[in-house]
């Protein structure tokens, strides 16, 4: 028996809002004579079945829920063929409306389309003009990139259709703006570099976000440039608003005393870059390093008379310092060389004698700190007594005031100060005194060696000082100092050294 080539013709129904629709049709292609049972299907469910070689149905069936109808004929039971029609008894209606995404664009936007829902249809752009002109070939993948465009009312509407026929969705509207091609304009810019932190300030006629680039170069840079970065310093983006602008900059990474060129540029939304603004502006000059006054450490003393070299080992500095400075004041006894403190040459700076008593400063830079010997040079030393001072970014003004005298006398030793100052007085007495007594700094040593109170140290330090006035400072011995000529004094005045 041969397959019957049968087939579904002539489908019609009622509208499709009426429930219970007649679906009348008629089957063609049967072998004739045969016994054949029709079977209907409506989306794959059975909904009605018939005997005959041929048959022109009526099925009753709500139009609404049938999509595929399909009918299968059988021979003896056997179901041998297939045929099978889409059937669409209305046209197709939106569930969903079409959109453009919003409601205005600039020209530069790329814009995203979408088709709308109408189940069981086919949808395809009808419409998309800009300013009346078609441009639905200018869309793929429902996107449509707008750049170049002219400015003008967009209109979108889409169809959908099936074999019950086609519906136009609403029209969508939508408005498109030419591209800002006007770049911001920046006057009135200035570097400040005194603030902390450092600021740069400016107008500008648009929002948008700065960028800047620091070199040591005048020539202008294009916006993009300034914008990737580089040079000496860069940053951004900050966001700024129209108006007038400070901007903090932290400049503290530049070199001090210096010559820059501060390129800034503002970007709007567009991205149009404002004209590179150059400013030219020079660093501060470099903060002094952290100042120390002058403190005292520690006396040395000895008297010996088995002659040369003296060393006091353990000499505790304190802690190092790049701008570390050890200042020793010392009175001694013939033929004195030099001094070493923790290996380093010690300098000569200040000295005062008499035919009964002497003093000198030494100063050593030692950035280490830390625990030293000192040693006092000379081939016939017998007698040493000195005072060890420590400062940290110091200078002593020179000359140095310094006096000397007799038994008792007071010995003046006043000198000019700045606000900020320290001041340190020193008196060596020899022969029996039994104290200084030091008038303008608090005293801090008056300590004498040897058998008869050989030697006499006193030592007052004043820091701090709040007036740039002449400040007095004398120095007395107390007690009955036995040589003619048999003290003298030093005043030093340290300063913060200049940066």
């Amino acid at each position: 028996m041969s397959t019957p080539a049968a087939s579904i013709e002539g489908l019609t129904s009622r509208p499709a809002a009426e429930s219970g629709t007649t679906l009348t049709g008629t089957i063609t292609g049967l072998q004739g004579g045969e016994t054949i049972v029709h079977r209907w299907r409506a989306n794959g469910t059975a909904i009605t079945g018939a005997d005959g070689p041929s048959f022109t149905p009526e099925i009753g069936v709500n139009v609404a829920d049938l999509d595929t109808l399909t009918y299968n004929p059988t021979v003896d039971g056997t179901e041998i063929a297939s045929a099978a029609g889409t059937v669409r008894f209305a046209p197709p209606v939106f569930t969903v409306q079409p959109t453009l995404g919003a409601s205005s664009f600039t020209a530069g936007d790329i814009v995203t389309l979408t088709a709308g829902v109408a189940p069981q249809a086919d949808l395809s752009i009808s419409t998309l003009t800009l300013g009346g002109v078609d441009k639905s070939g200018e869309v793929s993948l429902l996107t449509w990139d707008t750049g170049g465009e002219a400015a003008g009312p967009i209109a979108y509407q889409v169809t959908a259709w099936n074999s019950g026929g086609a519906t136009l969705s609403d029209v969508v509207v939508a408005t498109l703006s030419a591209a800002d091609t006007t770049a911001p304009v920046v006057t009135n810019a200035a570097v400040n570099t005194v603030p902390d932190p450092n600021e740069l300030t400016f107008d500008v006629d648009e929002d948008g976000s700065l960028y800047y680039l620091v070199n040591q170069s005048a020539t202008p840079l294009a916006g993009a440039t300034i914008e990737a970065g580089g040079g000496d310093l860069s940053g951004g983006p900050f966001s700024v608003v129209n108006g007038s602008v400070t901007q903090n900059i932290d400049l503290s990474s530049l070199t001090a005393s210096t010559t820059y060129q501060m390129h800034f540029t503002v970007k709007d939304a567009a991205g149009n870059y404002s004209t590179d603004t150059v400013v030219e502006f020079t660093t501060e000059a470099a903060a002094p390093a952290a100042w120390t006054a002058p403190s005292f450490v520690q006396a040395i003393a000895d008297f010996d008379f088995s002659g040369g070299d003296m060393t006091f080992p353990g000499i505790d500095l304190g802690p190092g310092d790049p701008d570390l400075h050890i200042d020793l004041l010392l009175h001694w006894n013939l033929d004195l060389t030099g001094v070493a403190i923790g290996g380093v040459a010690a300098t000569l700076h200040e000295e005062i004698n008499t035919s009964g008593a002497r003093l000198r400063r030494y100063r050593a830079s030692v950035s280490a700190g830390g625990v030293v010997d000192i040693v006092v040079q000379g081939p016939s030393l017998s007698r040493v007594h000195g005072l060890v001072l420590r400062s940290v970014n110091s200078q002593v003004l020179t000359p140095a005031p310094t006096a000397s005298g007799g038994q008792n006398d007071v010995l003046d030793c006043s000198a000019d100060v700045a606000a900020g100052d320290a001041a340190v007085l020193v008196m060596a007495a020899e022969e029996r005194a039994t104290g200084i007594d030091l008038v303008g700094v608090t005293e801090l040593y008056d300590q004498s060696i040897g058998s008869n109170d050989r030697t006499r140290l006193g030592l007052g330090i004043e820091t701090g000082l709040a007036a740039a006035t002449p400040l007095t400072l004398t120095a007395t011995p107390t007690g009955p100092v036995t040589i003619s000529d048999a003290t003298v004094a030093m005043a030093l005045i340290y300063r913060q050294a200049a940066p």
